[in-house]
């Protein structure tokens, strides 16, 4: 099993890499509830206002918003490399942050792009999400991204997390900020979303 990859040897154990959270990448999570993603970007991109500076974090949920951000003057700060393939509005201004590439998940992360959130601000943040809890909060899967989305948090009048359902209840490694500071927009109802600041329901279209 070691030869396949399946498990490592440790002194004194073994542990099985099956059983591990992984972060699947972007490419294949472009591909899983596509109608959910959609629903909730649309109901994203409705909640942004002419002349509005927003922050858009990585994800393929993230992602979805802006291609329905239409016929309004917007200033997109981003982590999300993914928008360089998308089609993008005119009036849509787009600025994306500088630092380390994480090529699986198309994300700028690191001291650098630390830096230069900690010296912007934002009327609203869109943030993604590995797993949204009651006890955890909103969670991710590394570090610097968890970091990442605090700044966002901490410098947005506002702050949205897009997350479909398959992430309500879930645990990841590692802690972005509370669920009682945000509005979680997401595709289908849980008990968790109470404990939100507020949160809104989008219905995918089949």
């Amino acid at each position: 099993m070691e030869e396949a990859g399946q498990l490592v040897s440790l002194r004194g154990g073994a542990v099985r890499l099956d059983d591990r959270p992984v972060e699947l990448p972007v490419f294949a999570k472009s591909l899983i509830k596509k109608a959910e993603k959609a629903a909730i970007g649309r109901a994203a991109a409705e909640l942004v206002h002419d002349g509005d500076t927003v922050y858009l974090d990585s994800g393929t949920t993230a992602t979805s918003m802006i291609q329905h951000l239409r016929g309004i003057r917007v200033h997109v700060i981003t982590s999300n490399t993914q928008v360089f393939a998308l089609p993008i509005d005119k009036k849509v201004q787009i600025t994306v942050l500088g630092g380390d590439y994480l090529n699986e998940i198309g994300s700028i992360v690191g001291a650098m792009t630390d830096r230069m959130l900690g010296d912007l601000f934002f009327d609203k943040a869109f943030l993604g999400a590995n797993g949204i809890s009651r006890d955890a909060g909103v969670t991710t899967f590394d570090i610097r991204e968890a970091n990442k989305k605090r700044l966002a948090h901490e410098h947005s009048r506002e702050t949205f997390v897009l997350a479909d359902g398959s992430k309500l209840g879930q645990v990841s490694l590692c802690r972005s900020l509370d669920l009682s500071s945000a509005t979680i927009i997401t595709d289908e109802y849980a008990d968790v979303l109470t404990a939100a600041r507020a949160y809104l329901v989008a219905q995918a279209t089949q």
